[in-house]
């Protein structure tokens, strides 16, 4: 099986599957206008439960044709996560309008990607524009390597945002297309954050394991619910779940970042 740096969609998937068919639905710029918003539900399963989850889905979908051999099937990501000197994306401030910026990176690429993601009520729209390991002291004197970048910039100094926190993790992702269109199934494992000093990905800095070791599952599709995912939750009685791996990584951090944290019970595993 093929890697690359970019799991977002390139090259072809085994059985010659072309591996668009693979990219997140949130940044799939293939379908009509009048199709809905992406959607996404998120599951925190603990790893039996999680292993089973994987086992029922994959008799119906693809393993993602960017995965690793050498990481069990997995690929690296790690996000720079970016907020107000307020915090406001943490703490949703309706300034920021549902939208978190941030800067990702597959495995030990130095291709990078800029993001824009805005989510409500589980819908989901992303933007993203690639950028390079050199960029990045551009982009924290606020300059865009190029003009495709621009608007990513724009989103910087209009809430004045910078680097919060790292956030790593290891992702299994599968995907199919049935009659209700195209879904991503994906796995996030051994969650780690750290806090960031500046614009980089690359800093030794101390992490801390996130969400208890927990799996988070996050089921991505169109509209209506593709019967592959339904059967999937019915058949292993999944129960979605509002989880945040930036917003967890801030209150690991919360007296270092000086943030109140809330007196929020913790967040509900599902166990086998």
């Amino acid at each position: 099986m093929p890697t690359t740096s970019d799991p977002a969609g390139r090259g072809q998937a085994d059985g010659g599957a072309p591996s668009h068919e693979s990219v997140s639905p949130s940044l799939r710029r293939d379908v009509p206008a009048s199709i809905p918003l992406a959607f996404e539900l998120k599951f925190l399963l603990d790893e039996e439960r999680a292993r089973g989850v994987e086992e029922h889905l994959s008799r119906a979908l693809l393993p993602d044709p960017h995965s690793d051999p050498t990481l069990g099937g997995m690929y690296a990501i790690s996000n720079l996560a970016l907020d107000s000197p307020e915090l406001g994306v943490y703490h949703r401030d309706w300034r920021m309008k549902n939208r978190k910026c941030r800067v990702r990176q597959y495995g030990s690429s130095p291709v990078l990607f800029l993001e824009r993601k805005w989510s409500r009520r589980r819908r989901v729209r992303k933007r993203r524009v690639e950028a390079t390991l050199d960029d990045m002291p551009r982009l924290s004197e606020g300059d865009a390597g190029n003009l495709a970048q621009a608007w990513f910039l724009r989103e910087v100094r209009a809430h004045d945002l910078a680097p919060v926190c790292r956030v790593r993790y290891l992702r299994r992702a599968l995907f199919g297309v049935c009659s209700e269109g195209p879904m991503r199934v994906t796995f996030d494992r051994n969650i780690r954050g750290s806090l960031a000093p500046g614009w980089s990905l690359g800093f030794d800095a101390e992490e801390r394991r996130l969400l208890d070791g927990a799996v988070v599952c996050e089921f991505k599709y169109y509209g209506s619910i593709p019967s592959p995912l339904k059967a999937a939750i019915a058949a292993m009685r999944l129960h979605p779940t509002g989880v945040s791996k930036y917003r967890t990584c801030v209150r690991a951090f919360a007296r270092e970042l000086g943030v109140e944290v809330p007196a929020l019970p913790p967040a509900g595993v599902e166990r086998a």
